[in-house]
């Protein structure tokens, strides 16, 4: 397909192009400027109008087997090097979505779980993945190392495969460069390294076009019922691999149409390749009728509920601009995904690419065209269907055909210089080598000098529940059986610190701050307490109530306290009187506070992080009250704080005190009133704070400062 003449083109035409390109491109960069938009926009249609007087690059510079072989190595090193360059300081955590899918994997490795409807409720509904980790974890073990490797490995496997499907269609020369491209792309590095499972989907797209290309070429039809094995699989993999079947379907009739000499293969060969998928869809295919849903994840964030709660296109439209702008001006807010708001794509993967999208338009009808153009669109849909904004993790399909538009555009350019005084070769090629290096430290300086030091995405990545995580695994591979963990109620359930500590699921318990006062902690094992940021008061009291243990702060990766930590020998607990001060705690779910409680307990101190602190989950709303006394050491006003975005009211002595106002407080015990409703929404946090006579800073009022509990 790649050894057909070439036209050269008018000499300045490439010219004209490259520099109106780039000023689009540069324009198009400046987001904190909005008229930009417009003028970037222009200057790019101008550009690709212009560069109808390129030819497509159907030919490259002449490479033999011994240099292809060796670029591609260069290249095959880099794309290893990126992938695992920093990989244990970036990123710093593990997000709970691959935390669940690595705890899945190992319960059906160690607990005989077998999961298959039931995986589609999931938050992570990746059922291949479900099996394929758990062999893998089976024969590598099971780490945070581990996990990463096993998706990492999947996206290096798609770059030969890559390679191979577009060398097909414009010969070694672009297929190289297409490598080059997708190597060394930010995005890739993004979602390969994080890891996320969208960062597999280069893998079965081009084992898929390998398999339909040797297919319809060569007439196999064994070729066939491989990808239709693979369109099956695919869709209990990531969620944008359910598109694989509607591309394979739009190749398919690209072939019928396009090619009439291969119309009777065709249509004698579709039937057993269709046959064969549906059987291996007929489970999600019985769940999909029984559910009327692809999904819990997919229905809820399927657009067509936006548009039809909103009864207007406007959020179909919205997500059409923010997928067109994301590749050259505004990307992903999300830092899971993105340094929040940054471009997809750097300064040159992104002009190339839309004079690579538009020569491949020139060639429609051609398979070097169709192909790619048909996929790109194909694999738009699971974004564009989304409601979530600009979810360039939904798009990960789209990469390799980024990556080959770019090659076109690169290579365009290249074949438009000849005629220019940039026909002398070595000067073509110093200049074009210059520019790749600077792709690909754009990409570098981008990922590595900036995203990987931005705290928002660092903290994206969950350091303090990784830190658990691998505090407990460390725990167990140094001392197994040795301890009990004490997971702060914000982080129970939590699937990261599921994964990483699974060797001592049976001993990872929710701190109750309550139990401990009480002495009701078990006592038969050295113990380990990991509290959340905030529960600075509770860090305190455990200190005041076990001075023996040891005490520890984990700074997360913007310098602040990410967690707060005690190690407690047994030998401490044994014995311990509960503690005499505190609250009575009334927790009701009912709007008659006069009833009956549903639970009564004593509370050393308020310093709630979540709905995991209280007792009693029942349904909204949500009360609590508590009583008993304040004991004040000296006279002197004092202020007081109540930390919570839901209502509450502190009285003393009767009287309501206002946060943050002062209040005259005589020596002595006073009585103490606190009321909490909780009306909507999930997350619940409570903390008493005050500010003591002469004090500059605030404190969560300690235990100590409780009067006696009767």
């Amino acid at each position: 397909m790649y050894n057909k003449p070439m036209k050269l083109p008018r000499v300045g035409s490439a010219w004209v192009v490259l520099g109106l390109a780039l000023s689009g491109q540069f324009f198009l960069t400046q987001q904190q400027v909005p008229w930009t938009l417009w003028v970037g926009i222009a200057l790019m249609g101008v550009a690709l109008w212009k560069l109808r007087e390129l030819p497509f690059p159907a030919m490259g510079p002449s490479l033999g087997v011994r240099t292809e072989f060796i670029l591609f190595s260069i290249l095959s090193i880099v794309a290893v090097g990126a992938h695992f360059w920093r990989l244990g300081v970036f990123p710093a955590g593990l997000s709970m979505d691959l935390g669940e899918m690595g705890w899945c994997a190992l319960r059906i490795l160690h607990e005989g779980w077998r999961p298959l409807e039931e995986a589609f409720q999931y938050p992570t509904p990746f059922l291949t993945d479900f099996y394929q980790m758990a062999a893998w974890f089976g024969a590598v073990g099971s780490s945070l190392l581990t996990l990463r490797l096993f998706f990492l490995l999947f996206s290096l496997a798609s770059l030969p495969l890559l390679y191979l499907v577009f060398r097909k269609f414009t010969g070694p020369a672009t297929a190289l460069l297409t490598l080059f491209f997708m190597a060394v792309m930010r995005w890739q590095w993004i979602e390969a390294r994080g890891p996320h499972p969208s960062c597999e989907t280069a893998f079965y797209l081009m084992v898929l076009m390998a398999l339909l290309l040797v297919g319809f070429q060569g007439r196999k039809p064994l070729c066939l019922a491989g990808a239709s094995v693979v369109c099956g699989v695919g869709i209990y993999a990531y969620q944008n691999l359910k598109a694989l079947q509607l591309l394979m379907a739009a190749l398919w009739a690209f072939e019928y149409f396009r090619f009439p000499s291969d119309r009777t293969f065709l249509g004698r060969n579709w039937k057993w390749p269709q046959a064969l998928f549906l059987v291996l869809a007929l489970p999600f295919l019985a769940y999909t009728w029984s559910h009327h849903n692809l999904g819990e994840r997919e229905a809820g964030a399927f657009i067509g509920r936006k548009i039809i709660g909103e009864k207007s296109l406007s959020p179909l439209f919205g997500q059409l601009a923010g997928f067109a702008l994301m590749f050259n001006r505004q990307g992903d807010l999300d830092p899971v995904h993105n340094l929040p708001g940054l471009r997809m794509l750097d300064d040159g993967t992104g002009f190339l690419f839309w004079i690579g999208l538009a020569l491949a338009w020139r060639k429609r009808r051609e398979r070097e065209g169709a192909y790619p153009l048909i996929g790109f669109v194909v694999m738009t849909l699971p974004g564009l269907l989304t409601a979530d904004p600009c979810a360039t993790q939904r798009y990960t399909g789209l990469l390799p055909f980024i990556a080959y538009f770019a090659a076109l555009g690169g290579m365009g350019l290249w074949n438009g210089l000849a005629g220019t005084f940039l026909k002398w070769r070595e000067i073509r090629w110093a200049l074009g080598l210059l520019f790749l290096c600077a792709v690909a430290l754009e990409n570098g300086y981008f990922y590595f000098g900036r995203e990987a030091k931005d705290s928002r995405c660092q903290e994206a990545y969950g350091p303090e529940q990784t830190f658990i995580g691998n505090e407990i695994s460390r725990g167990e591979r140094e001392s197994p059986g040795r301890f009990r963990y004490f997971v702060d109620p914000f982080f129970e359930h939590n699937p990261t610190i599921a994964f990483l500590g699974y060797p001592a699921r049976d001993r990872i318990i929710p701190f109750e701050v309550s139990d401990w006062a009480q002495g009701k902690m078990p006592r038969d094992r050295d113990s380990e307490v990991f509290l959340n940021e905030v529960k600075s008061g509770t860090w305190l009291f455990l200190q005041r109530l076990l001075p023996e243990g040891q005490s520890g702060i984990f700074q997360s990766p913007d310098g602040e306290t990410g967690l707060y930590l005690d190690w407690i020998p047994v030998s401490t607990l044994k014995g311990k009187k509960p503690w005499d001060r505190g609250l009575k705690g009334i927790y009701q779910a009912s709007t008659d506070v006069t009833g009956s409680p549903a639970v009564s307990r004593l509370d050393p101190l308020i310093n709630f992080s979540s709905r995991g602190d209280f007792p009693f989950q029942g349904p909204l709303p949500y009360k609590a009250r508590w009583s008993g006394g304040l004991q004040v050491e000296i006279s002197g006003d004092y202020e007081f704080n109540l930390l919570s975005s839901d209502k509450a009211q502190l009285w003393l002595d009767g009287k309501a005190v206002s946060s943050e106002q002062p209040v005259y407080l005589e020596r002595g015990l006073h009585a103490l009133r606190l009321e909490y409703e909780k009306d909507s929404g999930y997350y619940m946090a409570l903390h008493l704070a005050w500010k003591k006579p002469n004090d500059s800073g605030w404190e969560i009022v300690p235990a100590e400062a409780y009067g006696l509990i009767r």
